[in-house]
């Protein structure tokens, strides 16, 4: 791993992770950010679009990459039919998949890391104990998933393309933080989201700092295998998400790779909270009376896609 480029100049100063950043909730550490309230205009992103990433700078500064390289590409499989998203009155970014009965591939809508970003997440994960990826995604359940269906796809992930559950640095099977307790290999923080339709937001915590089970020798973008956020049914939990996929808004997803090395230990999972009690404080100022997101309205998912 670059150690000098993921250094956190200024970490001593008021945010855990390094100075704050012109966008509200990202640090020296923040190296992707899509934000439904500030990214509000031009719809629902077409298919293989660039969707920007908000700290492109920061991230081309600390991969390496080009900032074009740092960007997302759009994941969006609604002319298949078997999925349906829209842009909420807010911003927040709804997909509502099918429960019809009929879908027989892959269907969702997400941002996808461009290859030459998912290369080098791959390549510079499981260095060792100094940094540790943390996943963040604000995000609203308006439908559960069918009742069968006990393999809910995640939110977010960075995972292999087979044994996506054995083998990956994080994930969130069915809005639940992999891994998910201080014996897993790799946790450092994590917070699942609130089960059943939610009445608003949440956020989603994700964190690792290294691979469980076998890493993979790539992770071939095609197959949709490192994901900032999606919704419905694609990767290792496509067919397992067919026609029974849940609902959700997506608002804010983020990643960080933070340098841990100045804490060990509690210390460290202790500086990581830090951080996420800042993000939830943030969520719920911003969900609250008067916020940006406060009072949005949207499509009712079995109207959107029946």
């Amino acid at each position: 791993m670059a150690g000098a480029a993921l250094k956190l100049a200024g970490a001593a100063l008021t945010s855990p992770f390094g100075k704050f950043h012109a966008i509200e909730g990202t640090y020296d550490s923040t190296i992707a950010l899509w934000d439904g309230g500030i990214q509000i205009a031009g719809g629902v992103p077409a298919n293989g679009s660039v969707v920007s990433n908000l700290v492109r700078d920061r991230a081309a500064a600390v991969t390496g990459l080009s900032a074009a390289n740092c960007d997302f590409t759009m994941a969006n499989d609604t002319a298949n039919g078997f999925v349906a998203a829209e842009r909420t009155a807010k911003g927040g970014l709804h997909i509502a998949s099918t429960q019809a009965g009929a879908q027989d591939r892959s269907a969702s809508v997400g941002f996808l890391y461009p290859q030459a970003f998912a290369d080098w997440l791959l390549a510079n994960t499981d260095a060792g104990a100094d940094y540790a990826i943390v996943s963040t995604v604000w995000a609203q359940r308006t439908r559960v998933q069918g009742a069968s269906n006990t393999a809910v796809q995640p939110l977010s992930w960075i995972a292999a393309a087979a044994g996506a559950t054995s083998n990956f640095f994080y994930h969130s099977q069915g809005g639940l933080p992999f891994p998910n307790s201080a014996a897993a290999p790799g946790f450092v923080v994590g917070q699942a989201l609130p089960a059943g339709v939610m009445a608003s937001a949440a956020m989603q915590v994700v964190s690792a700092q290294g691979w469980t089970g076998a890493k993979p020798s790539a992770l071939n973008q095609a197959g949709r295998l490192a994901m900032l956020a999606n919704v419905g049914a694609c990767a290792g939990w496509g067919s397992l998400n067919y026609n029974k996929a849940p609902s959700f808004i997506i608002y804010r997803a983020q990643l960080d790779l933070v340098d841990l090395s100045d804490a060990a230990g509690s210390d460290r999972n202790a500086k990581a909270a830090t951080m996420i009690a800042a993000l939830n404080a943030q969520l719920a100022r911003d969900f609250g009376v008067d916020g940006r997101f406060a009072g949005d309205t949207f499509t009712p998912p079995e109207t959107l896609k029946a």
